[in-house]
């Protein structure tokens, strides 16, 4: 589950399994990295970040979240819709580019990899 380019080595992995049942995942993540799970306000979301070694002002990392859904009536997505809508929003932060777009699976089921870089704004 993780996207390299060009010589990252030996790369050793570990598996992962929430703790967190909303979460109800299992995946293998980078041996050196760390992870935390968290929970939003009022049980709101659940969320697990794997975070990498940072070189510089930027780390690697991986975010999970599962939040539960509103009752809205919405027309059935694609997941390239989906991806579409992720980027337009994305796009509105501040310098914000999409690095890369790559169409796999996850868990056996259709999924899009984004990678994006953008200027977060201190808290």
């Amino acid at each position: 589950m993780a996207n390299h380019s060009g010589n990252c080595g030996d790369l050793g992995y570990k598996v992962y399994s929430s703790e967190d049942l909303e979460l109800n995942i299992e995946m293998e993540y980078i041996a050196d990295w760390a992870y935390r799970e968290h929970r939003g306000s009022h049980g709101s979301y659940a969320q697990v970040q794997f975070y990498g070694i940072a070189h510089g002002p930027v780390a690697p990392s991986i975010i999970v979240t599962v939040e539960k859904s509103l009752n809205v009536d919405f027309r059935p997505l694609t997941v390239e819709a989906m991806a579409d809508d992720v980027i337009s929003k994305r796009l509105k932060l501040e310098d914000s580019k999409v690095l890369s777009r790559l169409e796999t699976t996850l868990l056996d089921m259709p999924a899009v990899d984004i990678t994006f870089a953008y200027k977060q704004k201190d808290r």
